[in-house]
Parts: structure tokens; C-alpha cells; sequence
């Protein structure tokens, strides 16, 4: 593996969106619409790989969910990129996209905005055409206490006392047929959120496979073997 940058430490941690507004699409004056706050988000980031799980609640309808890795152009604000790897709605490619990840040379997208500091912890991003304008809060910094790691095409990452896994599901060594996005507690592995499976929130968490199954990914200040976590 390549040794790929790390994105910035204001970046790394657990933050939930207050907010998204989208432009009207009716003028051309760069208003946008009203808040809309309905939709609930955890988004983890660690110093390499990330996990962004969202639904509205007791509904999996529009749902979304993906990972995979993050950079940053350090312009002013900060141009944030998200280059998925891992998609609710399944990616033929994911495989290609992790080689590519691994070699620091990651899929282009247009997933990608400007990260502008409101106040400590809170931060507006807005996209480069101007279309989607989010507020975003950091809950938690991960407190160093940081890992990324993949089996196959899935990831699993904690950040602090969170964590987050992502499998698109069917064959490159995933165990469930359909894919399953989630983020949690680490203290008791339950599981809080979950735009795939509703029925697995309040569940307790195993991971699929053997420790040595997963391997390590750059960034990461713990290792899979000091957790208490289960396996399956």
C-alpha cells in the first residue's frame, strides 16, 4: 500500500448534520431553500477512511449510506473529498476503487465541498456549484482514539467511543446478502443507527470473520486486537 495523506485533524471525529438547504432551483441568485432537518446522519472520520450512514427516522425509505476515503486540497476553506468505495445502493466496482484507494490515487468524485469553521466544532459546507449548502457539528474528536480496517471490500472503523461498518453484501468475502451500512457504541458494540437493516438498532454487533481476517489501514492509533469486540 501507498502511503496516502491524511486529511487535516479538524476533520477527524464523529459529527452529526444539523442541516441541509438546497439551492432554488427557480433563480439564480444563489438562495436556497429552508432547512431541512429530518434526516438523521453519523458521519465517521478517521485520519484516512470514513463511514457516512443517514435515514430518517423508523423509515429506511431514502436512505443512504457509503465509505471509503477521504482528502482534503487545503485551500481556503478546506476542499473536502469523499471517495466511495462502499455504497447502499451496491458499487460494481468496489474492489477497483479500494486498489485505487490503496495506492493513494483514489477514484475522482464530485462528492466533494468546502468546509468553512462557523465556531469550534462546527463547521457550513457548501459544494462548488453552489447547489447544497449543510451545517455540520463535531460530537466527538475520537479522543486518538482511531482505527480503520478492511476485510475484503468491508470496512470497519471506530472513532473514539463510536464505530461504524460498512459491507456491500454477496460475494469479496462479506457474510450478509445485502449490504449493511451502521454505526454504534463502543462500550456495549450496540448498534444506533442503521439506514439498511431498522431491525438490527438496539442489536448487539459481531464482526464478520477472523481478527487476522482484517487488516490495518493508515491512520490508525489502536489495534483490532485491544477491542472487546466479537467475532462471528
Amino acid at each position: 500500500m501507498a502511503t496516502p495523506k491524511m486529511v487535516p485533524e479538524f476533520l477527524v471525529g464523529l459529527w452529526h448534520r444539523d442541516y441541509i438547504k438546497r439551492a432554488n432551483k427557480n433563480k439564480e441568485d444563489g438562495i436556497f431553500g429552508p432547512p431541512q432537518t429530518n434526516v438523521q446522519v453519523w458521519y465517521l472520520q478517521t485520519p484516512f477512511a470514513f463511514i457516512d450512514v443517514r435515514r430518517e427516522p423508523g423509515t429506511t425509505k431514502d436512505a443512504m449510506a457509503f465509505a471509503g476515503v477521504t482528502t482534503v486540497e487545503l485551500t481556503d476553506p478546506p476542499l473536502v473529498k469523499w471517495h466511495a468505495c462502499l455504497d447502499l445502493d451496491p458499487l460494481s466496482d468496489s474492489a477497483e476503487r479500494w486498489e485505487q484507494a490503496d495506492k493513494a490515487t483514489p477514484k475522482l468524485t464530485e462528492d466533494e465541498g468546502f468546509f468553512t469553521r462557523l465556531k469550534e466544532n462546527l463547521y457550513r459546507e457548501t459544494d462548488p456549484a453552489k447547489t447544497l449548502e449543510e451545517q455540520w457539528a463535531k460530537q466527538h474528536d475520537g479522543n486518538k482514539r482511531l482505527l480503520a480496517v478492511r476485510r475484503d471490500t468491508s470496512l470497519f472503523v471506530v472513532v473514539g467511543d463510536h464505530f461504524g461498518y460498512a459491507a456491500q453484501g454477496g460475494s469479496n468475502g462479506n457474510d450478509q446478502a445485502s449490504p449493511q451500512f451502521l454505526a454504534g457504541h463502543v462500550e456495549d458494540w450496540k448498534v444506533a443507527i442503521s439506514p439498511s437493516h431498522l431491525e438490527l438498532e438496539g442489536s448487539s454487533f459481531s464482526l464478520p470473520g477472523k481478527q487476522d481476517d482484517w487488516h490495518l489501514l493508515p491512520g490508525s492509533t489502536l489495534e483490532l486486537g485491544s477491542l472487546d469486540i466479537l467475532f462471528r
